[in-house]
């Protein structure tokens, strides 16, 4: 859409309006995100986070989300932010340098100081206000064709996160830096797969490390096995089956199983958790009819849908200061040995209960803080090692 019809002046003119209306819809558009956040309105629009809603359903770019999401983060804890925001004092991208030296204390004056200024600017401001030791300096051996001296460098900068690009159809380029005893392992690996792998392939060898280790994590978290039980046993109260469990996350095909109005259904398949549609606190059965996968987000929502934000904000606190105290307990504590049979006994009824044996010993050692350690009585042991395990 052309605009030859205006003058110099008034093209100017419009430009500057449109940039101060522009400023006044991003405020706008911060305030929404944070009602959007405090109503959950994230997760009944089926999406898992206010990142995922902000992508998905508002179809901002990563770039746009993380600069708004950080500055609603900042509004909330510094609500003047929001009108030097709105009046051009500062950008998006300001806040996002400013943001980790942001206090009471000191957010007016930073502030102040950082109105107007370029990226480059503020950087240097950065740096005068809150100055960092000098970087150690580094002598790095030249080449020897070139010159037997050595030279002197700044350090190499940090290695950046794993790359990960798509190539073609069928191959995709992953770049990362191992650590030294990472590499050792896979060193390690080719050794021991030369008899089937006797060129060593580094891609063959990690993707056969990742499929046994997907099997692993799918027989820990999903409880499947490629042996299951003709006829399932019934499970005590309190306990969901693995048989159950099995069937319930192929049911909802090991994804969030939450649908907003609209019919979007959550896209999430991280952290999956078993959901109790009629909750258990209020009669509901531990049978798959009454279970559901639901990301821990959305799990989380539902219970403070039924019980309550502050119910279910004590409850977590309440969880969260028992395992504090409980670990506290066992570095503190001084007990007498453990016999072996408590442990046997212990380890052969949770598995009969249905419980991964590799996770089941996992939890036992982590309840005692170490394998060596003594232990409450039988009893006791269960009761927590169960309330662990679910």
């Amino acid at each position: 859409m052309q605009r030859t019809f205006l003058s110099d002046e008034e093209l100017v003119s419009q430009i500057a309006s449109l940039c101060l209306e522009g400023r006044r819809l991003v405020a706008c558009l911060i305030v929404h995100l944070i009602e959007v956040e405090d109503r959950a309105l994230d997760k009944k629009s089926a999406c898992s986070s206010m990142w995922a809603f902000c992508t998905e359903r508002l179809k901002m770019s990563d770039g746009e989300t993380s600069r708004r999401l950080n500055a609603a983060k900042l509004v909330r804890r510094f609500p003047s932010v929001l009108g030097r925001l709105e009046r051009g004092d500062v950008h998006l991208s300001a806040l996002r340098q400013l943001g980790p030296h942001l206090k009471e204390e000191n957010v007016d004056a930073i502030l102040d100081e950082a109105k107007g200024k370029t990226r480059s600017e503020l950087d240097e401001m950065i740096a005068r206000r809150f100055p960092r030791p000098n970087a150690p300096t580094v002598e790095i051996p030249v080449i020897a064709s070139m010159t037997t001296a050595t030279a002197v460098a700044t350090p190499p900068a940090p290695p950046r996160l794993a790359r990960i690009e798509p190539l073609s159809a069928t191959g995709v380029l992953v770049q990362m830096t191992m650590t030294a005893g990472g590499y050792a392992h896979l060193k390690r690996a080719k050794e021991l797969l030369g008899h089937c792998i006797p060129d060593g392939d580094t891609v063959k060898v990690i993707e056969r490390a990742l499929r046994t280790l997907v099997e692993d994590l799918e027989k820990e978290r999903r409880a499947k096995t490629s042996r299951p039980q003709a006829s399932v046993r019934p499970s005590k109260a309190g306990h969901i089956a693995a048989a159950t469990r099995r069937e319930v996350f192929a049911r909802d095909g090991e994804q969030c199983s939450y649908v907003d109005c609209e019919g979007r259904r959550c896209e999430c398949r991280t952290r999956l958790e078993l959901d109790h549609i009629q909750p258990r606190a209020l009669g509901g059965g531990d049978d798959a009819s009454n279970l559901r996968a639901r990301c821990r987000p959305h799990n989380l929502h539902a219970a403070k849908e039924i019980f309550g934000k502050e119910h279910v904000a004590a409850r977590i606190h309440c969880r969260q200061q028992q395992w504090m105290r409980r670990g506290e307990e066992n570095r503190r504590e001084v007990r007498a040995p453990i016999g072996s049979d408590v442990m046997e006994h212990a380890t052969r009824g949770l598995v009969n209960m249905g419980f991964d044996a590799t996770t089941v010993k996992k939890t036992l050692h982590a309840l005692l803080g170490h394998p060596d350690a003594g232990a409450p009585p039988l009893a006791e042991l269960l009761r927590e090692a169960i309330a662990a395990l679910t």
